[in-house]
């Protein structure tokens, strides 16, 4: 899914405002930085990995950590 086009059709179908997604899909910011973005945050929500059974590194840190 390398091209700017599928990219934004892939975000459309996950319910991205289209203006939005194009401009996500065809920022030539790396994966890394794109994956901050809101769309990216519509697109695929913390539910998303949790189906997939992947753990939230964020919360696993949040459960672990001592208070002082």
């Amino acid at each position: 899914m390398k091209l700017p086009r599928k990219r934004a059709k892939e975000m459309i179908k996950r319910g991205v405002a289209e203006d939005m997604a194009r401009k996500t899909a065809g920022s030539h910011k790396g994966a890394w930085r794109n994956a901050m973005t809101k769309a990216m945050h519509i697109a695929f929500p913390v539910l998303f990995f949790e189906d997939m059974g992947l753990i939230s590194l964020f919360q696993q840190k949040e459960k672990f950590s001592v208070v002082s």
